[in-house]
């Protein structure tokens, strides 16, 4: 976002705005790459290409969260194309070549943000299958140090930087007071409360004021989840053929059991939307997949979960626009030179 900073005055609201119009410019790039996504993995289905990208558009939580001034586009847009990386790598040969294209993707995904670690961890369980499954040391030696040569090198400048400026790789902020109530509690409540907490904000965006019925957005969501479980069909070592179909869901599932862990490891039960918007290409392929593989009725169930998300948007934005236009006399007014 340099660039694009430096194309206004320093410390203005044009150059806010403008930052986020980049910032927004940069997020739409999911649709096409889900788009891409769904052409791999479902060749022979249109019908998919075109479903699971009309998920997004029904998110209002990714249209206004990622308008903002906020590394979480860049997040999104790391996860979205390393899922496509994972299926190249899945199968292109492995050498050097593959270890260059996991190493720069892991170490780019090292330096965006934490709610994107599960890449190199992932894309080192993707080299382990295939060493065992193609095991040639010269070739299994060659990929392994150049993954790791080219990922140490773009995250190392930026740990050294952390390290550098701040005097610890991760940042310690005074714990907030409204996060109290959610601090230490027992895992069944703490996965209750990401679950329902994280599944609305996925939907709805951060802004709670200004939040449509959670019970639409529940019900898209659950007409969703059960599309996903056409993938129950037929079982994955059943069927070679969508290989790439049963990668991509381990993906999407590996992801979110990350994001989980992560959160759960702060003690804090709050999962923000915005950290599983990397997942949300994975995640909208598989849930057209998943309705492809019902059948019919799986085309109508996944259509109305759609149409019920649609409904939710247009009743919040009745309450979305007076909250995002009003009077704002009260705030604090940026200083010319600060």
């Amino acid at each position: 976002m340099i660039p694009v900073f430096k194309t206004a005055a320093h410390g203005t609201y044009d150059q806010v705005t403008r930052v986020r119009l980049a910032t927004a410019a940069l997020a739409a790039l999911l649709i096409p790459l889900t788009f891409i996504l769904a052409r791999i993995v479902a060749p022979q289905t249109p019908w998919v290409w075109g479903a699971a990208s009309v998920l997004p558009a029904l998110s209002r939580g990714y249209s206004f969260n990622l308008s903002q001034v906020t590394n979480d586009a860049l997040a999104l847009l790391v996860g979205a194309a390393s899922a496509l990386v994972l299926l190249w790598l899945l199968r292109a040969r492995l050498n050097w070549v593959w270890g260059a294209v996991a190493g720069v993707t892991a170490g780019t995904a090292a330096v965006t943000k934490v709610t994107v670690y599960f890449v190199p961890i992932f894309l080192a369980i993707a080299f382990l299958w295939r060493a065992r499954r193609d095991w040639h040391l010269a070739s299994v030696l060659s990929a392994a140090a150049t993954g790791i040569g080219i990922g140490a090198a773009v995250a190392i400048p930026w740990v050294y930087f952390n390290w550098r400026h701040y005097h610890a790789l991760v940042g310690t902020t005074p714990f907030p007071p409204n996060l109290v109530k959610f601090h230490n509690l027992p895992l069944l409540d703490a996965l209750r409360v990401m679950v329902t907490g994280g599944s609305i904000k996925f939907w709805a965006g951060e802004m709670v004021p200004a939040a449509p019925p959670p019970w639409l957005l529940a019900a898209g969501e659950i007409g969703l989840l059960v599309c996903v479980a056409g993938f129950l069909l037929r079982p994955a070592w059943r069927d070679a053929n969508r290989s790439d179909q049963t990668a991509l869901l381990a993906w999407a599932l590996g992801g979110i059991a990350f994001l989980f862990l992560l959160v759960l490891s702060t003690h804090v039960a709050v999962l923000a939307g915005r950290y599983l918007y990397p997942l949300f290409a994975p995640v909208a392929v598989a849930s057209a997949i998943g309705a492809d593989r019902l059948g019919r009725p799986g085309h109508w169930l996944f259509m109305a979960s759609a149409g019920l998300l649609l409904v939710a948007m247009i009743v919040g934005l009745a309450s979305a626009i007076p909250w995002v236009t009003q009077s704002c006399t009260h705030c604090a007014q940026l200083p010319a030179n600060p």
